[in-house]
């Protein structure tokens, strides 16, 4: 496939390919230039997602790019793509780096880096991902905002880097589909994973660390506030009665008669 001659026309079933339907073919598991959701589900599974998530994805991204792919004007209720008009689901609050032909701009996918990333500028985090999302939102654009969320979160949760980065090939990668076919060939080469209608929530050899670490910090938190706040019944204060007299005596010492006897209390605290 070709560009198109404009973002309205449908682009011609001829070589080059843009990065775009690049990135949609890959998914077209019969080759027929149309993505069905069955075509979805199992590509996000060849790339590495579990069960669940490549289901709700596919349900997603099909809600969201068939209608603006349709030739007719009207919803398909299949939910299909037409990646020769993959071009049209173009949506607003992302990084510019498609054009409306789908055409990749060298220029604005640096800008992801340079504005979003510290120095050397050449890798990005899932935080940065999330501050250029909400810097690239436009106005009064809600579904182009989550569109761009779910895509980015996405591939971030995906690639699962382990220094926590995405570098600038895995992205541009993604961009252009090739990182989707060196998972999809990686992943080929593994056994076979029996437990792949578990998504990974559900197994418990995933997770268990996780949750009793978390278990654990509770636990502690508990016993501090449990500690800062127990009270404690004071000890009991012995407490000792003198009777004295009172002015009794004049100044010659004389006693006067009016005795008075009054009480000192030793209690600990200051007279």
């Amino acid at each position: 496939m070709a560009p198109p001659k404009n973002s309205l026309a449908t682009a011609p079933l001829t070589e080059p390919l843009t990065p775009l339907q690049g990135h949609g073919l890959f998914f077209d598991r019969d080759k027929d230039g149309i993505l069905t959701i069955p075509d979805t589900f199992w590509g996000l599974r060849a790339v590495g997602f579990t069960l669940l998530p490549s289901f709700v994805g596919a349900i997603i991204l099909h809600g969201a790019f068939s209608f603006p792919t349709t030739k007719t004007g009207f919803p398909d209720p299949f939910l299909r793509i037409h990646v020769d008009r993959l071009h049209r689901a173009v949506h607003g609050s992302d990084s510019k780096t498609y054009s409306h032909k789908g055409d990749f701009d060298t220029d604005r996918f640096e800008d992801i880096f340079r504005d979003w990333t510290l120095p050397p500028h050449d890798s990005i985090g899932l935080f940065e991902i999330i501050y250029m999302v909400l810097g690239n939102s436009d106005i009064c654009d809600l579904f182009g905002f989550l569109t761009a969320m779910f895509e980015w979160v996405g591939i971030w949760m995906l690639l699962w880097p382990p220094t926590g980065r995405l570098t600038k090939e895995e992205v541009k990668g993604v961009f252009d589909g090739s990182t989707f076919r060196d998972l999809a060939q990686k992943n080929s080469e593994k056994p076979p994973d029996y437990f792949f209608f578990l998504p990974c929530f559900l197994r418990l050899w995933f997770w268990l660390p996780l949750i009793s670490y978390i278990l654990n910090q509770f636990r502690l938190s508990f016993n501090q506030i449990v500690d800062a706040n127990t009270f404690r019944t004071p000890e009991p204060i012995e407490m000792e009665s003198i009777e004295r007299p009172l002015e009794s005596r004049d100044a010659e010492g004389y006693d006067t008669g009016e005795v008075r006897l009054g009480a000192e209390v030793r209690s600990g605290v200051p007279r």
